[in-house]
């Protein structure tokens, strides 16, 4: 067990092993490259490379639609979750992501600020028939909320609403 930091298990320290579970983890997105062709997007993709090479686990994404160049992001090294933006096509997105990694579904927030449960779990349920028919491991994330419009109790349905859905 490290001696300042419980989280690092028995590695001394996160630079002392190469395993994963020993390094730093990190997040990163493309959202300036977002509408980049794929030639240049695979350009930036040879910085990000490098850069990830000195990481444990990448989560990848945020609000941009990734469901064209799931193929570059897949080959960058230690990448783990991949952002499936409302933008996304969650069908497309399941389809082409490799069996290795996380669908990072992001609900769309819009839903939650009108107060609209029915089009959120329309929302959600394309996305956890996509990850069920194509077979991907999903996790949801409710993010970029600018209102609640004096409900914060719709945070609470909407959790209720998710896990209701991945169960049944």
């Amino acid at each position: 067990m490290h001696p300042h930091n419980p989280r690092f298990g028995r590695c001394r320290s996160p630079y002392d092993s190469p395993s994963a579970a020993c390094k730093p983890h990190t997040a990163a997105d493309s959202s300036d490259t977002g509408r980049a062709s794929s030639p240049y997007y695979g350009k930036t993709s040879e910085y990000a490379s490098r850069l990830f090479e000195k990481f444990g686990n990448v989560y990848y994404g945020c609000c941009e639609k990734l469901d064209d160049r799931l193929d570059l992001v897949a080959s960058l090294p230690h990448v783990r979750k991949v952002s499936c933006s409302p933008w996304s096509d969650p069908n497309r997105f399941a389809a082409s992501l490799p069996q290795h990694l996380v669908m990072s579904f992001k609900a769309n927030p819009a839903f939650i600020g009108a107060g609209d449960m029915d089009a959120m779990r329309e929302n959600l349920q394309g996305a956890i028939d996509a990850a069920r028919r194509e077979n991907r491991r999903l996790e949801i994330i409710l993010k970029d909320i600018s209102t609640v419009q004096y409900h914060p109790e719709r945070l609470t349905e909407f959790g209720k609403l998710a896990l209701e859905m991945v169960q049944s």
